[in-house]
């Protein structure tokens, strides 16, 4: 797996963990793709490394993540995939627009 096909993974993994309570990965399964996101950080676009944080935060916890638009529309497919329906919980509704990035964002915990 790529290092950004990965980084994009956990993302949506912690958006349905923090935000829907629909977890679609373990915490095993979490905690060793952020170990191999951290090895190869350099390797992720800055993008990527911007909605990740640092990687210290992403070796202690995945709440502080940034999730765009895309990125829960992807963990809600990916859920409905491998669980047959769609994530507990509502959509985010709270989003923050970032005039430079020129996108929306939300914390992947609400």
């Amino acid at each position: 797996m790529t290092p950004s096909l990965g980084a994009r993974k956990l993302i949506m993994a912690a958006y349905l963990y923090y935000r829907r309570a629909s977890p679609v990965l373990d915490d095993g399964q979490y905690d060793q793709l952020a170990i191999g996101i951290v090895k190869r950080w350099d390797k992720l676009d800055p993008h990527i490394q911007w909605q990740l944080g640092s990687k210290i935060e992403l070796l202690s916890s995945g709440h502080h993540i940034r999730v765009t638009k895309a990125s829960e529309a992807g963990a809600c497919l990916w859920h409905h995939a491998v669980k047959g329906c769609a994530p507990h919980g509502d959509p985010i509704d709270d989003w923050i627009w970032d005039e430079c990035k020129e996108l929306s964002w939300a914390r992947a915990e609400g």
